[in-house]
């Protein structure tokens, strides 16, 4: 009897996820187009790949071989599925446990503010969103969601979940959730428009709107969205994309591994991000951006700047001003310059 063949699989799959990866990360971080759901939702690609290819293998092949798979492909799975494991176990509100969801509202409303001169909610787990009070007072409502393995382990998750309230010159709303894994909570304040806010955020998006003072926003693995904000804005973000409109003030944005999207500021604005574009339009002051492993995109800076980034290229468009461009490895792109470049 011949001796069989060993035949290797798996090494064709590989390169292809390399090349295919490669590609689409360049383009997200570029701005060309956004990977749907994050890379590691279309892991699972990999192992259904590699199944196919062991199946071709051994139909070109035939009896003769016996088919190995390769062991850098096998690393590579089990690698990106303890990877997708650990990213459920932190509590993403889109990979909960569970199978059975129970929801539960909460409804506060804080009428005497008092001595009250800033508000802070902190919502580790969820998203939240902020606006206008039209009455004067703090409305608060908590769609709180858990998830089990039927109806009364759902109910008991979401009943766990609970608001914390600190009274004072800082009123502070806190989330406290108790099971990361199977419970979330979707935060809507109303808040007097003149107060000044702080965020915290994790695992979802936070969006503010309509404000006459200072914002401060931490997020973390969701995106921000800022709009019609009169005073200064200080937003420091992970994991997601950030876009801000209409402030009449000061922006300072430092983010990461997300796009970054600013249009009509009226002053200052200060960018600093990495893995992910940026495009800017119509700022009133000095703009300074420096950006790391993404695009730049400019267009009507008042009073000119600093473009830096790398491994990618900017343009630049309408500049009132002297503007400092600088980019390793990419382009340079200047129209409508008034000043020095």
């Amino acid at each position: 009897m011949d001796q069989l063949k060993r035949m290797r699989a798996g090494v064709v799959t590989t390169a292809a996820l390399f090349i295919g990866a490669g590609i689409a990360l360049l383009s997200d971080l570029n701005g060309w187009w956004d990977i749907p759901g994050g890379v590691w939702r279309w892991w699972p690609l990999l192992p259904l790949a590699l199944g196919i290819e062991i199946i071709l293998t051994q139909l070109i092949h035939g009896r003769q071989a016996v088919v190995i798979l390769d062991g850098l492909s096998l690393a590579l799975v089990v690698v990106l599925a303890g990877a997708s494991i650990m990213y459920q176990a932190g509590g993403s509100a889109l990979h909960m446990s569970g199978t059975v969801e129970h929801r539960l509202t909460v409804t506060e409303t804080l009428t005497s503010l008092g001595s009250v001169q800033k508000v802070r909610l902190v919502n580790p787990l969820g998203t939240t969103e902020v606006k206008p009070s039209e009455d004067g007072a703090v409305s608060i409502t908590a769609e709180m969601l858990g998830r089990g393995n039927g109806e009364n382990e759902a109910r008991m998750r979401a009943e766990e979940m609970t608001l914390q309230i600190t009274n004072g010159e800082l009123l502070t709303i806190q989330v406290m959730p108790e099971d990361r894994r199977n419970q979330i909570c979707h935060l809507v304040v109303a808040v007097p428009a003149e107060l000044p806010l702080e965020v915290e955020n994790e695992f979802g998006g936070v969006e503010v709107r309509d404000r006459q003072a200072n914002l401060l926003v931490k997020n973390s693995l969701g995106s921000t969205q800022v709009h019609n904000i009169e005073g200064d804005v200080q937003l420091e973000n992970e994991m997601g994309s950030v876009y801000v409109e209409e402030v009449a003030g000061n922006v300072t944005i430092q983010n990461s591994h997300g796009r970054v999207t600013v249009s009509d500021i009226s002053d200052e604005l200060n960018i600093t991000n990495s893995f992910g574009a940026v495009e800017i339009d119509s700022v009133g002051g000095v703009a300074t951006v420096r950006n790391q492993n993404g695009t730049i995109i400019a267009d009507g800076i008042q009073q000119g700047g600093t473009l830096a980034t790398t491994f990618a290229g900017i343009k630049a468009s309408e500049v009132g001003d002297s503007v400092n461009c600088r980019s390793q490895n990419g382009s340079i792109e200047l129209h409508d310059v008034a000043g020095d470049i």
